[in-house]
C-alpha cells in the first residue's frame, strides 16, 4: 500500500535504500493500492467482527464451565461430608475444594478408628446419592454445551473433556443402582488429584483442562 501510494516519501527516508524500496511500481499502482487497502480493511473487520467476539464469548463460556465446576465440587463435597460426619461446615467445605486439603483430610482417621474416606463410603445414603447425580447432570450438560459452544481447537482437551462427559453420563444413570464404591472412586480421583497411570498430582487435573480452553 505504501509502495503505490501517490504521497511523497517522508523526509528522513530520503537517499537511503528504502526509498528506493517504497518508490512506486511502473505500471498498475492504483490497482495495487486498492487491493492492498481491501486486504487491510478485510482484516480490520474480521478482527473486529470475529476475533474479538469469538475471543469475548470462549473467555465466557470458560469462566461459566469453572464456576460450574466449582459449585458441583462444592455440593458434591457437602454430601460427602453429611455422610460421613452427619454435618457439614461451610468453611470446611471451602477448604476441601483444594485436593491436597480433600486428600489430607480424608485420609485423617475417621470416628470409625479407619480413615474418613471409609466412613465416606459406609455413611452414603440414597439420598446423598441422588444429590451426587443431581449435580454430575448439571456439569455434564455444561460440558456438552462447551463442546458446542465452543471450538476446542486442542485434540487432548477435547478428547479430556468427551471423555469426562461419557464417565459422568454413565455414572449418572447408573448411581442409585451402582455400587457405592464405583461413584465414590470416580469422585475420589476427581477430587484428591489420584490418576492411575501418575499417582497423587498436586494440581487438579480437570481445573487445567478447563483453562486451556
Amino acid at each position: 500500500m505504501l509502495k503505490a501510494s501517490e504521497e511523497p516519501i517522508i523526509a528522513p527516508l530520503k537517499d537511503t535504500w528504502l526509498e528506493a524500496a517504497f518508490s512506486q511500481f511502473t505500471v498498475g499502482n492504483q490497482i495495487m493500492l486498492d487491493m492492498a487497502v481491501g486486504v487491510l480493511v478485510s482484516q480490520a473487520m474480521y478482527v473486529f467482527v470475529v476475533w474479538l467476539p469469538a475471543r469475548s464469548k470462549r473467555a465466557r463460556v470458560r469462566r461459566n464451565l469453572q464456576h460450574h465446576y466449582a459449585l458441583f465440587k462444592e455440593q458434591c463435597i457437602y454430601q460427602l461430608l453429611f455422610a460421613s460426619e452427619g454435618v457439614a461446615d461451610p468453611r470446611v467445605v471451602d477448604e476441601l475444594a483444594d485436593i491436597r486439603k480433600f486428600r489430607a483430610y480424608f485420609k485423617a482417621a475417621g470416628a470409625s478408628g479407619g480413615e474418613k474416606w471409609y466412613d465416606v463410603m459406609n455413611g452414603l445414603e440414597s439420598s446423598h446419592v441422588r444429590a451426587i447425580a443431581v449435580e454430575l447432570g448439571i456439569l455434564a450438560e455444561e460440558l456438552k454445551y462447551t463442546v458446542a459452544a465452543i471450538d476446542v481447537t486442542s485434540d487432548e482437551v477435547y478428547d479430556f473433556l468427551k471423555r469426562l462427559n461419557r464417565a459422568i453420563v454413565i455414572l449418572r444413570e447408573g448411581s442409585e443402582s451402582s455400587e457405592v464404591e464405583y461413584l465414590t472412586n470416580f469422585l475420589w480421583e476427581l477430587f484428591s488429584g489420584w490418576s492411575v497411570v501418575s499417582g497423587y498430582q498436586d494440581e487438579d487435573i480437570v481445573s487445567c483442562r478447563f483453562k486451556e480452553l
